[in-house]
């Protein structure tokens, strides 16, 4: 069991140092877990599962995700449940599911909450966060994070150095968005806030806000992504070219996002994005 965490512990700390390093210790990590049958092959798995999403391996990460599901449904594995969440929520995202993403990360923040892992519910508020952020609900990312960032002060712990890159974009993306004061208003808000109380703040968030079939709550992230390069400018070749698609990809991306807006042409939907921000 000790050689198992620490190895867990050695393979994180190698996450910042390149995917491959980590992963071999991790999966020496896990070789004793599975023997020991011990849970903290649920926290291994979940690690190996981020290091699958950040090398864009959708099929790997699925994999993991499907192996603890298994796990977690074996007799003393719902300790293991939001991880197999917050794995599912990750590699939802990976796959632009945004709906997905969300309901598996809410599912993994409650788990964390109610069964009292403060580590894991403040790492699951970030992703909620992180969510909140990329489809621009940018009053409550910035409430979210504010808490999360609260709540580890309180803990004692750090955000991980594999997970604070994500952080920094997202906190300069909101300051640009919202501006300096508005961004420091909502930071006192979501300080004065609980784990509880930001849980059941992002849980009432999403029910205002489930997304619709048409609007601008509609768009996926990828889609909000082509629209704020088009509004730039940008023509469909250097769209494709920013985000690594096919120009075919882009036409079809902006074929929903017309359809979902009502705008004709990329002069309307450009007025439409620059009335968001």
């Amino acid at each position: 069991m000790g050689v198992a965490y620490a190895l867990w512990a050695e393979g994180l700390s190698l996450r910042d140092q390149g995917d491959a390093a980590a992963a071999d210790v991790l999966d020496r990590a896990l070789t004793f877990s599975e023997m020991l049958g011990f849970p903290i092959f649920a926290e291994l798995s979940l690690a190996k599962t981020r290091l699958a999403v950040g090398d864009g391996d959708a099929g790997a990460a699925s994999a993991l995700v499907t192996l603890l599901g298994e796990w977690c449904a074996r007799p003393l594995g719902a300790a293991g449940r939001p991880f197999a969440a917050l794995a599912e929520a990750e590699v939802a995202l990976l796959n632009d599911d945004i709906e997905r993403a969300r309901t598996a990360a809410e599912a993994a923040l409650s788990g964390a909450v109610a069964l009292g892992d403060q580590i894991l519910a403040v790492t699951a508020l970030e992703f909620v966060a992180h969510l909140a952020a990329v489809t621009r609900r940018h009053l409550e990312a910035a409430r979210l994070y504010a808490a999360a960032s609260a709540e580890r002060g309180r803990l004692r712990t750090p955000v991980p150095p594999a997970d604070r890159a994500r952080l920094d974009a997202d906190l300069a993306t909101l300051e640009e968005a919202m501006g300096t004061d508005a961004l420091a208003v909502a930071g006192t808000e979501g300080d004065a806030m609980t784990i509880d109380a930001a849980a059941g703040y992002a849980k009432r968030g999403r029910g205002s806000r489930r997304r619709s079939a048409t609007g601008w709550s509609s768009l996926t992230p990828t889609e909000i992504e082509v629209v704020h390069l088009v509004s730039q400018g940008l023509r469909n070749a250097e769209v494709a070219a920013q985000l690594f698609m096919t120009v075919a990809t882009v036409k079809t991306h902006l074929g929903h996002v017309f359809a979902k807006l009502d705008v004709a042409n990329r002069a309307e939907l450009t007025a439409v994005a620059h009335s968001r921000t």
